[in-house]
This record gives structure tokens, sequence and C-alpha cells, in this order.
């Protein structure tokens, strides 16, 4: 599994070109089989709008999106849903469906008009449910869910999927500490198993754990990329974010050998 995007330029046009706004400018890279790619930048940077791009959602006004080589717009809907799971920030709006049920939606590119889901459909919703911490809310209404919980359960569609590329777009949202972890511990071995990710996220600590790679957007443009003693530094995240920062190292452990990695509190020093 290859995800090739090349200067990938967006537009959202407005009345007149004044009010029309250039949401991406030229973003390129890559995701392959194994990686975790992290996508940081702070709001309006365009993480969101390449999500879209990336996925087929929206056209690019130039620039151009390969899976395995084949542009991504021309694949059919279902041949899409088979390569690609998108794990969106919320719900525009929420369907009165059970959480099973919901979870069961992101099987449909492998459903038969003629027949109902299989035993290997089913199970794969409960192995979904129970990786992302949803046992026990399989008789519930979507509705009646918490934010959190609600979160969780998207990823659980997507991972009902069983796409190879999965692209997710800020899965911590609503996470208390714990939730936020083991999200992204499950998306770090999901990784490890074979699958390309590719993740935005402003959880710069997390992405710093356990991201195989970094990628800093900033009004629409590649301001940074590379590991995280690179991206994650007062260099390349100053200049963006500004001074209230405070950077250092800590043990990580998830790795072997162990080994320290770079991490960054929005915390100001009183000397500033």
């Amino acid at each position: 599994m290859e995800l090739h995007f090349n200067d990938l330029v967006f537009e959202y046009k407005g009345n007149t070109a004044a009010e029309s706004l250039r949401a991406l400018r030229g973003v390129s890279g890559q995701v392959r089989a194994g990686e975790l790619v992290a996508v940081i930048g702070p709001n309006g940077a365009g993480k969101s709008t390449l999500i879209r791009m990336l996925a087929g959602l929206d056209a690019p006004a130039s620039g151009g999106v390969t899976l395995n080589g084949m542009p991504i717009a021309n694949l059919s809907h279902k041949e899409r849903a088979r390569q690609v799971a998108v794990v969106p920030q919320s719900l525009v709006t929420l369907p009165e469906v059970h959480v099973d049920d919901f979870v069961l939606g992101g099987r449909y590119a492998f459903l038969s008009p003629w027949r109902g889901p299989s035993a290997a459909d089913r199970q794969a919703v409960r192995n979904a449910l129970q990786a992302c911490d949803c046992e026990g809310l399989e008789g519930r209404l979507l509705t009646r869910l918490s934010g959190g919980q609600r979160q969780r359960v998207l990823i659980a569609r997507a991972l009902a999927q069983g796409s190879p590329l999965l692209l997710v777009d800020e899965p911590t949202n609503s996470l208390d500490p714990g939730h936020q972890l083991a999200i992204f511990e499950l998306l770090a071995e999901l990784a490890k198993s074979g699958r390309a990710i590719l993740v935005v996220t402003h959880e710069l600590n997390l992405a710093s754990q356990f991201a195989t790679s970094l990628v800093l957007l900033d009004r629409g443009r590649v301001a940074c990329r590379g590991d995280a003693d690179k991206v994650l530094s007062p260099a390349a995240l100053e200049p963006i974010y500004g001074k209230g920062l405070t950077f250092g190292r800590m043990e990580f452990r998830g790795c072997e050998p162990s080994a320290d990695r770079p991490f960054v509190l929005p915390w100001r020093s009183g000397d500033e």
C-alpha cells in the first residue's frame, strides 16, 4: 500500500477573488504500509482539507493523489472504500441507530445486496469494538453516547472496514488522557501490522511517541517534515506557534531499545 500526493492545491471559492481562501498551496508527501505519519499544525493550516483530498472526497484545483499508482479519482466508491477508511473529526448529523449497526456500516463495500452480513462481517465488528474499548456499547443508540464514546465508535467503524490505508482526523477529540494514549497505541500497532496510517492531530507529544514521521503544515504549506527531533524543535515550532512553549525530552519505552523523545508543553516560562 502506497499513497502519494503531489503539489496539491485547493481553494474554497468565495463570491469574489478576495473572499476565496487557498487552503492548500502545493502540498506533497507519501504514506507507505508500516508507517504512521502525523500531520500537525495550527488551526486553519489545511490539515482537514488535506484529509479530504487524500480520501478523494474533494478534488484538488491542481496536483494529484495516487493509490498504488492509480489516481484515486478513477476508483469507484466501493473500490475506494476497500482501500481507504476515513475517521472524521465528528459527524455533522447523528443517525438514530444502534452502535453495532453503525459500525457494521463500515463493511458496506464488502456486503452483497443479495444477502445479509456474514459471520465474518459480524466478527469484524466485534473485533473493532473491542479494539476501541467499546464493548458494552453495542445496543446503545449513537445519539445517547458521550462525545468521547462516539469518537471511539467512529474509529471502530473505520477499523471494521478493514482497509489497508487509514486516514484519521483528530481522533483524540473529547477523549480522556487514558483513551488518547490507547488510540495512538492502537494506530501504532495497526501500522506495525502493515497498514498505512495518516493521522491529523494537535497532540504533539503523542505524535512524538508513536509517529514514524511528522509533517508540519502552516497556511497551506509544508513548513517542516521529518522525525520528531526535527519537527518538534524550537526552530520549527516557534515561528508558527510563538514562544509560549516549553521543550524537553523524556524516556520512551515503547520501542527497543528504549530512547528519549522530545516533548512540547504550552507552558510559558517566567522570563518571557
